[in-house]
């Protein structure tokens, strides 16, 4: 439609815009300045949180970033903003789908088994018996404080039950 108003394509430039009134002899007053003023404070902001964001996402940059991010915003006005924004969010789902896909799966029976053979196989040459749950549950845990490790002893004990089926059905 050619009536119709675009705003990407609507933006002018403070200069410009300074320049216009000044050509129609039409006086800025402080509003103005303090327009001025105050988008100038909210790009910043807006491009340090950017640029925290960024930072948090990828890891820390050199002050060089923040100081083209702002001599960018300077040149091409609050557009290149935008564009930096839209861009940054296309890599923040991108991570989040790498991330989705990384995470991890519930284990399967065979790795479970696995470690709880594992674990067996620690207890016998630590001289724990893993029979006795309560006891080498409690030993376990006060272990694991002694390492700087949380773990419940009624957690640890459950694991030790399983170990007994499991163990038997590996040896046959």
């Amino acid at each position: 439609m050619e009536n119709e108003l675009s705003l990407l394509n609507s933006w002018v430039s403070f200069a410009d815009f300074e320049e216009w009134c000044e050509s129609r002899s039409i006086r800025l007053g402080d509003s103005w300045f303090e327009f001025l003023k105050d988008e100038s404070l909210i790009a910043e902001s807006a491009a340090e949180a950017m640029d925290e964001r960024r930072r948090r996402l990828e890891g820390f940059f050199a002050d060089q970033d923040i100081d083209d991010l702002k001599e960018n915003f300077e040149t091409h006005g609050i557009d290149y903003l935008i564009e930096e924004a839209a861009s940054l969010r296309a890599k923040v789902k991108k991570l989040e789908k790498k991330t989705l896909a990384n995470e991890e799966k519930p284990l399967a029976t065979r790795e479970r088994n696995t470690l709880l053979t594992i674990i067996a196989a620690l207890c016998k040459e630590a001289k724990l018996d893993h029979t006795k749950h309560a006891k080498t549950a409690g030993l376990i845990e006060d272990t694991a404080k002694k390492m700087g490790l949380s773990v419940g002893e009624t957690t640890i004990e459950g694991h030790l039950k399983k170990i007994t089926s499991t163990v038997v059905t590996r040896m046959q």
